[in-house]
């Protein structure tokens, strides 16, 4: 896999080359619901985690011989909006 961090989410490139894989996997992360994004044929989904535990989610995987996929970890905002006096009072 390789893991990337953008703006507002964590992203991780998953691909088998070899046989089939179907099993768990775990990811350092316990505050989002992650998003499996499949290239191929356009599609996203949500996925429900096998369980949220000390700070990792884990996750039901299954990929075929020479299948790809990504998973996304959206990241909540870090930033609030403020709506100041003046914008209320225009």
């Amino acid at each position: 896999f390789q893991h990337r961090r953008v703006a507002g989410a964590d992203v991780y490139f998953l691909a088998r080359w070899e046989e089939a894989f179907r099993g768990d996997v775990s990811f350092p992360h316990d505050t989002t619901r992650p998003e499996l994004w499949d290239a191929d044929p356009g599609s996203m989904r949500t996925l429900t985690p096998r369980s949220v535990a000390a700070g990792r989610t884990t996750i039901p995987l299954a990929l075929k011989k020479n299948d790809s996929q990504i998973l996304l970890f959206p990241r909540p905002p870090t930033t609030q909006t403020r709506i100041t006096h003046e914008e209320v009072f225009r």
